[in-house]
């Protein structure tokens, strides 16, 4: 009884000495070195109110041309300077004085406009030195052409889909903030918002009709 019973207790011994040694070996492993991931940039969503004509490229908007009629606080007169916020080159007449004057204008630039050679008067034409000029948009403006009692639609950018803004009668005085091509960037009573040039007026005498 004691000779079967003692290969037994060694034959226990050797299995568990070598489950000893399997769970050391495991546990001195070195686990290989993890390949370094580098994190990769992710681009930001637009701010609900980040503006939306702000990432229309300018080379995007092809050629712009809008005749505007000068709409001056300053009545005794209005400049053309030779650069924005540079010398002036010519002054108009003020309304106190009979002036009364349309202009082509194609760029802007700083809240400056160019314009084109000549400025068109109510009693004559007047021609820029050099045949360009820049005048400040604060005295210039449009008015709408919605004669037939069309609603006019403002947008959120040149061909945006957003409307932000409604004109619903025929209004003066439309203050001109920028241009895209086809499209005028105007400020309606305090909205401001994008609107197609053939829905406005820049003669100042009579309407586009």
């Amino acid at each position: 009884m004691k000779s079967a019973f003692f290969p037994f207790i060694i034959f226990s011994l050797l299995v568990s000495c070598g489950a000893n040694q399997s769970e050391n070996s495991s546990s001195d492993e070195v686990a290989p070195p993890q390949e370094e991931v580098q994190a990769v940039p992710v681009a930001e969503e637009p701010s609900p109110n980040q503006s939306v004509e702000a990432s229309t490229p300018k080379n995007n908007c092809g050629d712009s041309e809008l005749l505007v009629y000068v709409k001056d606080a300053d009545t005794s007169g209005t400049n053309v300077r030779k650069n924005p916020g540079g010398a002036v080159i010519l002054t108009l007449k003020g309304e106190d004085e009979g002036g009364e004057y349309m202009m082509e204008i194609t760029e802007v630039r700083d809240g400056w406009y160019k314009v084109k050679n000549p400025i068109g008067g109510i009693e004559e034409d007047v021609d820029i030195p050099g045949g360009i000029g820049w005048i400040h948009g604060s005295v210039i403006a449009v008015d709408s052409r919605n004669y037939g009692g069309q609603t006019l639609e403002l947008r959120d950018a040149p061909e945006g889909r957003e409307v932000v803004g409604l004109i619903k009668e025929e209004v003066g005085g439309i203050r001109i903030k920028d241009l895209c091509g086809a499209w005028v960037k105007v400020d309606y009573r305090g909205t401001v918002g994008w609107i197609e040039s053939e829905w406005l007026c820049g003669i100042p005498w009579t309407n586009c009709s």
